[in-house]
């Protein structure tokens, strides 16, 4: 089942939200002894770190008057705008909501603040009666109200001598003070002096591809507001440049957000059309749509065979940078061969060894491998001079078919849970040891991508949709192949070795990363251009990202506590794109360093 809000009885906490949020210009130094704390960004990592802050404070024994300074572009805090109220019902979260909270682990059981749950605040709240099951999705708006719910709850749980502000303004600059900070906004410089900063901005980067057609009104460089979207004409033939998550929002938006009507024939999907529908022509990189992502949670997901801790202590134990291919890769493969092999209906009766000597032995052309996940054309039974849409077609039926009993129960689905539960070990391994040059090179330009695709890809009901879509001939994949993008005359012409298209209408629904060489954020370009951030290199690679020491910025001020959480943290960490408030909880490490600071320090007034 996928909840939304119609099924939760109508809150009161919008008006409270609302009446709270206040304009830098309303608030002033204060005139009894005050500490003051930043926090840059309100979306959903915003949140989880106001709640590390919070508890941090109330565990501290002895402890100043607080004021902690939370600023956000819009009025969104607690949701961001990817889960705010206005987004339509029909986009979901792309995990379900039995793996979903916004409290860590840590703090659930240490029990100083009330916690909840996504799955129990919804059993609470719920007035249909069907009770949640912790398999089921919602709606990312029905998410949103959950977070608003929660923040409203923290604040309340607040002690009298902690003061939170909510700050409608967009945080541009900040200036060392010693070893504090004080900050701009777009509505001017802050007159008060900031103990510790912590910026949560997430998606805050700016787009620089196809810069020159920037005045062409028939490109969208970026998707959201999907409302921008709302002028293309039905019926047009559009170009989309990048296939993954922010594709299916797209696809959905200019599909069923227009009016069209999904329904379920012999347990399969159909579209009934509007008419107001344009054809949508995807291309990428890879050229490929993102399989449909498995239905996990604590206890009930995918536990690796191979790459488990004493694999991981083995390659500790090498005393030198990583070799992906070498010291990697073989492993991970055999992961998702074992996982495929023990759920096939032909094989899922045999021992491991029988399992292991079928892999062995078997025709490697053949044989299901993690090159089937990267490089499914080679696998294709279609022929090879077939349209590339027959090979999509066949490729979608083929992994639904086989991910249907999720990742515990079908094959597909358990090479794509083995699939994912590798990368998190390859990834803890990238930050505590390090790979080598060639491996560093290879791991970012390529494997990352795949990363997303395969394990992090929309639902299952989202891609259901999708395939639907591509068999109705709404969504066209035409270029197997890296096409390049020409403009001309307001046009743009799609081509490779193979085909070229031309088209009236452009949009880049990739969202833009993160790169200091690249300027793209005038907040973090500001902080490197005075040395308080400076880029992470990484056996002699540029990376574009932050150096950092568990969140906290190196550079030439130790006692200073700038720190940085979720999208802005990619770098030695290289997924902090989740709603896991439990995996790179560098929020946690500023919230204590913050408090035990406040604590040790006497208050002197700014």
């Amino acid at each position: 089942m996928i909840w939304n809000s119609s099924h939760i009885d109508p809150s009161e906490v919008d008006l409270w939200l609302n009446h709270n949020i206040q304009d830098p210009a309303d608030i002033y130094v204060a005139d009894l002894p005050m500490r003051y704390i930043g926090l840059v960004g309100a979306g959903p990592k915003g949140l989880f770190a106001l709640i590390k802050f919070v508890e941090a404070y109330m565990m501290a024994d002895s402890i100043e008057q607080v004021e902690l300074h939370w600023f956000n572009t819009d009025k969104t805090f607690g949701t961001g705008p990817y889960f705010s109220k206005d987004i339509p019902p029909l986009f979901t979260l792309h995990d379900c909501i039995g793996n979903i909270s916004c409290y860590s682990k840590e703090t659930s059981e240490r029990g100083l603040l009330k916690t909840v749950s996504l799955f129990d605040w919804l059993s609470e709240h719920s007035r249909s009666e069907d009770m949640p099951k912790r398999s089921d999705f919602c709606s990312r708006e029905l998410f949103g109200h959950y977070l608003k719910d929660q923040l409203h709850a923290i604040i309340q749980q607040c002690p009298p001598s902690l003061h939170i502000k909510m700050l409608q303004a967009t945080v541009d600059d900040v200036d060392r003070r010693g070893d504090n900070f004080t900050l701009s906004t777009n509505k001017g410089a802050l007159p008060f002096t900031y103990e510790s900063v912590l910026i949560a901005s997430g998606h805050s980067f700016s787009r620089d591809s196809y810069c020159d057609a920037q005045s062409n009104g028939s490109i969208i460089m970026e998707p959201y507001p999907l409302e921008k979207l709302d002028f293309i004409p039905a019926r047009q033939e559009v170009a989309v440049q990048g296939i993954g998550l922010s594709f299916s929002d797209v696809a959905l938006y200019l599909t069923e957000g227009r009016g069209g009507i999904f329904y379920k024939q012999d347990n399969e999907y159909k579209y009934l059309p509007s008419g107001f529908e344009p054809k949508l022509y995807p291309f990428s990189k890879r050229s490929l749509p993102t399989l449909p992502r498995g239905i996990f949670w604590e206890g009930h997901q995918f536990v690796p065979k191979i790459m488990d801790e004493v694999w991981m202590d083995r390659l500790r134990q090498l005393g030198r940078h990583l070799n992906f291919k070498e010291d990697i890769l073989q492993d991970w493969n055999l992961e998702c061969q074992i996982a495929f092999y023990e759920q096939f209906p032909d094989t899922n009766h045999f021992s491991d060894v029988e399992i292991l000597h079928l892999i062995e032995n078997y025709d490697r052309e053949q044989i299901f491998s993690i090159n089937a996940l990267i490089d499914p054309l080679a696998y294709s039974k279609v022929p090879p001079d077939s349209h590339y849409q027959e090979f999509v077609v066949d490729l979608s039926m083929y992994c639904l078919q086989h991910s249907k009993g999720g990742e515990l129960k079908s094959p597909m689905g358990a090479a794509i849970g083995a699939f994912r539960e590798g990368f998190y070990k390859i990834i803890q391994l990238h930050e505590e040891i390090g790979f080598d040059e060639e491996s560093q090179i290879l791991f970012l330009t390529e494997w990352m991508n795949y990363f997303g695709h395969i394990s992090f890809g929309s639902t299952r009901d989202v891609n259901e949709k999708l395939f639907c879509l591509v068999k109705d001939g709404y969504i066209n994949f035409l270029f197997s192949d890296t096409p390049n993008v020409e403009m001309a005359d307001d046009q743009f012409i799609i081509s490779n070795d193979y085909i070229s298209k031309t088209f009236d209408y452009l949009i880049d629904s990739r969202l833009p990363k993160g790169d200091l060489n690249k300027n793209n954020n005038t907040l973090l370009s500001n902080l490197c251009s005075k040395g308080m951030i400076s880029e992470l290199r990484l056996n002699n690679c540029a990376t574009g990202k932050i150096d950092l020491d568990n969140g906290k910025a190196r550079n030439a001020y130790p006692n200073s506590l700038l720190y940085f959480y979720g999208i802005p943290a990619n770098g030695r960490s290289l997924f902090n794109e989740h709603l896991s408030p439990n995996l790179y909880d560098y929020a946690r490490n500023w919230a204590q360093e913050s408090v035990a600071r406040i604590s040790k320090k006497k208050c002197v007034n700014a």
